[in-house]
């Protein structure tokens, strides 16, 4: 009898994984997001400055802000370069296009180590701000963002966000 009720229970187990595994029974990561957010390229001295307002209903819980910059180059509205490591997408230049016609890219910020000039990535979102002393703070209209702790590919999207994409000149 109690190896028929661990069987049974070792049957519920397996049953219950399986349907998580299989068919992604957690609507909890799979829900999409609601409401909408700023993604922003904009170089340091704020003259070239591309803005765009994303509606978050086509993206999950789980996305990042990587997921909505590659929604923006498949729109053909963003353009970067950059370099994939173990942490994530290294961002080494952002821009966009002129025109839907045209694939030449406007560059708004590019990274220049020998002009000490780097890609940073800047948030509102308070679980993915910069909490060191080393932090960087940027003002965007009246929004005050804060240098990211994290990537572009592990940072959260959440709905009145605002995440840009700038860059720092750093000099010895």
């Amino acid at each position: 009898m109690k190896r028929m009720k661990l069987a049974a229970a070792i049957v519920a187990m397996v049953t219950a994984l399986g349907c998580a595994y299989v068919t992604g029974c957690d609507s909890a990561e799979s829900a999409p997001l609601t409401g909408s957010m700023q993604f922003v390229i904009k170089d340091a001295d704020g003259v070239n400055v591309k803005s765009y307002t994303v509606d978050l209903s086509a993206f999950k819980i789980t996305d990042s802000a990587e997921t909505v910059l590659n929604a923006l180059v498949e729109n053909e509205l963003a353009y970067y370069e950059g370099y994939r490591s173990s942490y994530g997408l290294f961002l080494t230049a952002a821009g966009y296009y002129e025109s839907a016609e045209s694939y030449s890219p406007v560059y708004v910020v590019r990274q220049d180590a020998a002009s000490g000039k780097y890609v940073y990535v800047y948030t509102t979102v308070v679980a993915d701000q910069d909490t060191s002393d080393y932090k960087y703070e940027m003002q965007y209209g009246e929004t005050l963002l804060i240098s990211s702790a994290v990537g572009i590919s592990s940072m959260h999207v959440e709905d009145g966000a605002t995440i840009c994409i700038s860059e720092i000149v750093y000099s010895s």
